[in-house]
């Protein structure tokens, strides 16, 4: 067995069980020193390994801070007092085995006395301390260093060299090894950082040629996008104009048509004239509230009886005001013959609008008169 074991609490003195292990790593090598942030596996029963571990070892430092004695767990008990707490299974497993326990005071701590500890631990009280100053550190350490190796002399553990790790037989043996694998490093390391700078150069390029692709894609994309937006606003403009315009001229075709039409004429009245027999009046009627402009009108008059006969002539029509009425006087000859006139039928007056072209629109109105 060789080696050396620190215990310590880590809420009280865990930078002082660092500043002791970087300093026996120097003098003894990694594989000499087990602390536990270092050495235990993720998944592994932590007593199960300290008490390997203790096993092996040849010493063990047992860092000792002022609340050494009085941290509690959490039920309110010193931790110390606790057979399963793992300072306590660290010391307690040295002094059953008659390892080398070396106290260590910092903080101005002082050394527990016999009655202030549990049963299993009381050999530590009589176990010779070193006090560890701050201003005295490395000159502590040194001495506790000294104290190591002659334990390790003492055991028949041989001295480990703190540059190359290994003992001084060893060391001879593999002098030869020892220069080759130095030479083989001496190539093998700025080979290797060659390698690592060109394999970092191509990454560094491909990680750039991929931006730079990446940067001109999402570029002719936005162009895209902007050329499409214009293209559609563009469009939706056109339409725009072109329904405006549709309007427009729907609008003017609308007025011209009115224009030319004006408002609808109606007939209310047809009065024949019995006694003369000459003259037809007919009463037009402008129910719309805009002013009818002169216009022509196609009136045809037709017999109902035995002989059906049917005239149609063209009848002007004088402007008429909104809402008002006018009676026209029509030449009854030139409707129908005077014997037709004189007989005692009935007879139909209908009232055409006459068209820009010049052809008659269907019937708008259709009086009887009997």
């Amino acid at each position: 067995m060789s080696g050396v074991f620190i215990s310590y609490r880590r809420e009280e003195t865990a930078a002082y069980a660092g500043r002791i292990r970087d300093r026996l790593v120097q003098e003894f090598g990694q594989d000499q020193i087990f602390m536990d942030i270092d050495t235990i596996e993720l998944g592994v029963d932590f007593t199960k390994v300290i008490d390997e571990a203790v096993a092996e070892v040849d010493v063990l430092l047992c860092i000792i801070g002022r609340n050494w004695l009085t941290i509690k767990d959490g039920n309110g008990k010193p931790r110390i007092d606790d057979p399963t707490d793992f300072v306590h299974l660290e010391i307690a497993n040295a002094i059953k085995r008659d390892i080398r326990v070396i106290p260590i005071l910092v903080k101005n701590a002082e050394m527990p006395t016999a009655h202030q500890l549990p049963p299993d631990l009381l050999l530590l009280s009589k176990r010779n301390t070193l006090k560890l100053s701050d201003t005295r550190f490395h000159t502590d350490v040194d001495q506790l260093i000294k104290s190591i190796q002659k334990q390790l002399h003492s055991t028949g553990s041989k001295p480990v060299d703190k540059e190359t790790g290994t003992a001084p037989a060893e060391r001879g043996a593999e002098q030869p090894f020892q220069q080759n694998k130095n030479a083989f490093l001496k190539w093998l390391i700025p080979l290797g950082l060659a390698v690592l700078l060109v394999v970092a150069s191509g990454y560094f390029w491909q990680t750039r040629q991929q931006e730079s692709d990446a940067a001109k894609k999402a570029e002719i994309a936005a162009v895209k996008k902007i050329q499409l937006d214009k293209r559609l606003k563009a469009e939706e403009e056109a339409k725009r104009l072109a329904d405006l315009e549709a309007k427009r001229r729907a609008e003017e075709e609308a007025r011209r048509l009115e224009e030319l039409q004006g408002p609808e004429l109606k007939i209310n009245e047809i009065n024949f004239g019995r006694n003369n027999h000459k003259a037809v009046t007919v009463l037009v009627v402008n129910d719309s509230s805009s002013y009818s402009k002169p216009k022509l009108l196609m009136l045809t008059i037709r017999r109902i009886g035995k002989s059906k006969v049917s005239r149609t002539t063209q009848v002007s029509v004088p402007a008429i005001s909104s809402q008002s009425e006018k009676w026209i006087t029509l030449d009854a000859e030139n409707l129908l013959p005077r014997e037709t006139l004189l007989e005692d039928t009935s007879f139909i007056l209908k009232l055409y609008k006459l068209t820009s072209s010049g052809n008659t629109d269907k019937a708008e109105d259709v009086i009887e008169h009997n």
